[in-house]
């Protein structure tokens, strides 16, 4: 059986972080360069490090996923905290995580069109307690 320290793990998870890190830096430059123009490497660092802060708070970790966010992030109009609608569709129970983060994408770029209810009761009789 193979033991690691708390030391050794920690190493390996700060190694796991740069090399996330790095590719989520080539990634914006490759999918995003308008935004990314005039930017250092040291704020798209800082960016894909938001990102992946805001996934793993959401119970995100596959890196695809991950990147996915941090272009979702970017669009315009795009606010924290998130609306109550486009949050249940990123942590909507019994989902595995790229399906929540394709359905928070849709919440994102697609408005949800009013549903009518029309009942056939009288409310305000049956709160006066004459139905």
């Amino acid at each position: 059986m193979l033991t690691i320290s708390r030391q050794q793990f920690e190493a390996l998870s700060r190694t796991r972080e740069q090399g996330f890190t790095a590719r989520a830096v080539a990634h914006l430059r490759a999918h995003h360069p308008e935004w990314c123009h005039g930017r250092e490497d040291a704020a798209l660092a800082a960016r894909a490090a938001a990102a992946l802060a805001f996934a793993r708070e959401h119970g995100v970790s596959h890196e695809a996923n991950v990147l996915r966010l941090m272009d979702l992030q970017l669009r315009p109009g795009f606010a924290l905290p998130l609306a109550d609608y486009p949050r249940y569709r990123l942590t909507q129970r019994g989902l595995e995580e790229s399906a929540r983060v394709a359905n928070f994408a849709l919440a994102l770029t697609r408005p949800r069109p009013l549903v009518v209810i029309s009942l056939d009761t009288d409310l305000d009789a049956l709160e006066r307690g004459h139905a």
